[in-house]
Formats: C-alpha cells, structure tokens, sequence
C-alpha cells in the first residue's frame, strides 16, 4: 500500500518546519519566527523537504505543501 505524501518518514526539525506549512504560501521569515530556529537550518530543512517532493518553493521565497 502506498504511502500519503505526508507519512513520509520526516526528522523532528522536518516536522517542525512542514507543520509550519500550508496549501496557501508561507513566507520563509514567517516559517523561521514560527519554529524558532536559525535561518541557515530552516532553509537546509525546506531544501530536504523539496528534495523528498513534500514543498514547493513558488517564488520570492514563498513555499507551499506539494499536493
């Protein structure tokens, strides 16, 4: 059986940073205020997320849930 996009196995910070998400764009500065966490880390985390096709960047540094 196949698996929903969101029951992927996520790291804790994937986690984190993926709930701060939506189907509406979240801004980058609004996902790093939200969870706390530096900069540098968040972007590594929504790079990883893009990786395993569960965001999308949309510009402007903008990012939604991939459906």
């Amino acid at each position: 059986e196949r698996k929903k996009k969101s029951e992927v196995m996520l790291e804790t910070s994937e986690k984190i940073v993926y709930a701060m998400l939506s189907l509406e764009p979240v801004h980058l500065a609004q996902i790093t205020e939200g969870t706390g966490m530096e900069l540098s880390c968040v972007m590594e985390i929504l790079f990883s997320l893009q990786i395993k096709n569960l965001v999308q960047a949309i510009g402007n540094n903008y990012f939604v849930i991939k459906m």
